[in-house]
This record gives C-alpha cells, sequence and structure tokens, in this order.
C-alpha cells in the first residue's frame, strides 16, 4: 500500500505571504478583492487522511480515517491515486450525513503552493480569464489557475499591461493557454493571491547578481532618461543618459558624459527601441541598479569614431580653396616668448567655420605674415572673415588666413 504524505501541515487557515508583503498590501488586496464579482475561490477547504477503497467509472470511495460513512473522490480529482493507496484529501463537499466529496489534486497543488509561498519560490499559474471590476467594467486583474486551485493577480501586480486584454484559453486568437511566472502574496481558504511583479523583480535580482564588471552584454534602449534643471534655467528638463533594457525587468543607463565628444546628442545615437551591445562598468546588487557604458565596447566605439571622421571628411570636402567664410574664434593659442618666459603670445586660434568644422588660423597666416601677437586683431568669441588656404581631407584640417 503506497503512503501519500506531506510536508505540510493540515492547517490550511495559515496565512503564508511573499514579495515583501505588508498591512499596506493586504489592505489592497481586500479592497481589490471586494470589487471583483468573479473572483473564484480557492478550494482549498478541510483536510482529513484516508485509503482508497474501490473504484467504478467515476469515482473513487474512500475510507477517511475518523469518519463512519465512506467519502467521494471523483478520477478527475485523483490523480495517480489508485485503489489501496493512503493519501491526505481536501474535502470540497461536505455531505453531511450522507457521502463528502474529495479531491487528492487540490491537496496536492495546496501543499507544493504553501511550501513555495513559504520560501518565497516562483511559480507557473495559467491565465483563465480577466476579472473585471465591479461598475466600472475595467480590468481589475487576472483570473489563473495553479494546478487545480483558483486564484487571482490584482492589477496593480500584473507587470504585462497586455494581458489585461486577454480573452481566454479558448479564443482561437490566443492558441494554446497562456502560462506566467509569479510569486505567492497571500494563500488563505478564502483567496488566494499572485504577483507577477514579484517573480519578474525575484528573476531580476538574481540577473543583477550575476552581472560583474567588465561584462559585454546586449540590450534594448527603452527610454531617454531626463531630469529637471534646479538652477537659472529651472523648470526646464535636459537629458541625463539613456535606460537600457539588458533583461526582462532589468535597465541600465548609460550616461550622457558616456558620449561626450561625439557632437551628437544622446538619442541620435541610443534610439529609442534600437539593439545595442553594452559593458557594465558597475553593479549595486542592494539597490538593484546597473551602470552601463555604450563606448567601451570597442565595436561601438570605433563604429562612432568612424562616423565623427567620415562627417568631418564630408564638411572639409565642401570647401573651396580661396574661399572667405565668417567664422567665430573658439580658443586663442599662447605660447611663452623666448626673449622674456614670462611673457605669453597668442601665435595662433582655433575658428569654427559656418559648417561645424574648427579650423586653424596661425600667426603667419594673418596679415602679412609677420605678425608674432594676435591677440590684439580679435578675441575668444569674435566673429571674423576667413579666407581658406588649405585642407587635408586625411588628417582633418583645415589651414585659414585672415586680412
Amino acid at each position: 500500500m503506497k503512503s501519500k504524505t506531506f510536508r505540510s501541515s493540515n492547517d490550511t487557515n495559515n496565512r503564508f505571504s511573499g514579495d515583501g508583503a505588508d498591512a499596506s498590501l493586504y489592505e489592497e488586496f481586500d479592497a481589490l478583492l471586494a470589487s471583483n464579482d468573479n473572483l473564484p475561490p480557492t478550494g482549498n477547504q478541510r483536510v482529513v487522511k484516508g485509503t482508497v477503497l474501490a473504484a467504478n467509472h467515476s469515482d473513487y470511495t474512500v475510507a477517511v480515517n475518523g469518519h463512519k460513512v465512506d467519502a467521494l473522490l471523483p478520477r478527475r480529482e485523483a490523480g495517480d491515486l489508485s485503489v489501496g493507496d493512503e493519501a491526505e484529501f481536501i474535502v470540497i463537499e461536505d455531505g453531511g450525513e450522507e457521502a463528502a466529496v474529495l479531491s487528492y489534486t487540490r491537496q496536492l497543488a495546496w501543499t507544493q503552493l504553501t511550501e513555495l509561498a513559504a520560501s518565497g519560490a516562483t511559480c507557473k499559474v495559467r491565465i483563465d480569464s480577466v476579472s473585471k471590476r465591479r461598475g466600472s467594467g475595467r480590468p481589475g486583474g487576472l483570473n489563473v489557475s495553479f494546478g487545480t486551485l483558483k486564484g487571482f493577480i490584482p492589477y496593480s501586480f500584473v507587470a504585462d499591461s497586455s494581458l489585461l486584454s486577454y480573452p481566454g484559453p479558448d479564443d482561437r486568437g490566443w492558441g494554446e493557454p497562456s502560462y506566467i511566472d509569479v510569486t505567492v502574496l497571500k494563500a488563505e481558504h478564502d483567496a488566494l493571491v499572485f504577483s507577477q511583479k514579484g517573480a519578474i523583480k525575484k528573476v531580476a535580482a538574481a540577473f543583477i547578481e550575476g552581472l560583474t564588471a567588465g561584462d559585454i552584454i546586449p540590450g534594448v534602449v527603452t527610454s531617454i532618461y531626463r531630469g529637471v534643471q534646479r538652477d537659472a534655467h529651472a523648470g526646464q528638463d535636459f537629458v541625463i543618459g539613456a535606460f537600457v533594457e539588458i533583461a526582462q525587468g532589468v535597465s541600465g543607463l548609460v550616461h550622457k558624459s558616456d558620449l561626450t565628444g561625439y557632437r551628437r546628442s544622446v538619442s541620435e545615437i541610443l534610439t529609442v527601441g534600437s539593439q545595442v551591445m553594452v559593458q557594465v562598468i558597475a553593479v549595486d546588487s542592494s539597490n538593484n541598479r546597473v551602470s552601463l557604458s555604450y563606448t567601451q565596447v570597442e565595436s561601438n566605439r570605433q563604429a562612432l569614431d568612424a562616423e565623427v571622421v567620415a562627417s568631418k571628411q564630408g564638411k572639409i570636402a565642401e570647401l573651396i580653396i580661396g574661399q572667405t567664410l565668417l567664422g567665430r574664434v573658439k580658443v586663442m593659442l599662447h605660447r611663452q616668448s623666448l626673449e622674456n618666459p614670462q611673457e605669453k603670445r597668442c601665435n595662433a586660434a582655433i575658428v569654427t567655420l559656418p559648417n561645424g568644422v574648427d579650423a586653424l588660423l596661425h600667426h603667419s597666416d594673418c596679415s602679412d605674415g609677420k605678425m608674432d601677437d594676435i591677440g590684439g586683431l580679435f578675441k575668444t568669441g569674435d566673429v571674423i572673415l576667413v579666407t581658406v588656404k588649405g585642407t587635408d581631407l586625411d588628417n582633418g584640417r583645415v589651414q585659414l588666413g585672415y586680412n
């Protein structure tokens, strides 16, 4: 005779909670559960022990310990039991003086569930239908099944909002029944509540725990992260960086400083929706934060550098020798005087041309070419008229003259 016993307690009224559930969560659960007319019962009732005595085409007969009247066990509730097996059962219909109706599969599922709830582990549930809020008819959550037990995922604990339009497993548009990973938030005789967000959070935490600085991993750019100015420009937003999703529920920040020097906005380099390779710079497991770099990946950096060179070469190629242009003095370049080391003379300037190219204006190309110090001709920020004297596409250089 086989004995079907379990490690769990027979007290099915114990409360099991996970995912950091607290009093405020239970208050939300109560409100959500109350707003759903069709919330299915868990099917978890009194637990008894007994032995399978006989079988017919639809039921088994079970001798229940301590009871004079044998109970019925429908074949659909019997699982893998056979005549002679001893097991624990849930009473799903109390027959009073007549035969009670038992379930072995529900007790098996309940035992597994309570063990999962106690350990905080994730489990899979089948989506049965979308539960509607009373009055408004809006989605209130998902009705789900864990084995033969019926449960509920409140709206605020559904991570994938597309599931809230789920028509049911029998709808041809969905094909096979859909299963999702969840954690157990509440397991009681009157309500069984799960969290999809809790499962994603646990998987995400495990993923982050396995990351190491220097890892190169794929991801998808999900959003541009913006902040708000707190200084003289208060109220104006500015770009801080871009978030890249590297696993379900795990996103890391590529800070804008990582892209400095490429004269392109963050959104131009990291387009929302694009797939990219990034390098892990830092991992903060305690806060589930990951810092990422785009340019530390050599192939990304090479591609950006090549784009910068190609763009600059294209702009230089547009310039014509002898062409006169208005340019803005970007910086004045000084050197020490040979005669007097304490004295600095301006012998060159960097001038930004209208097409964005920075070009060199040497003192020997100013006026008659005999000026040692051109600091008296103009200053940083001045707009001056210059002449294109020469171009070097290979090295990305432009030589200017000034009269």
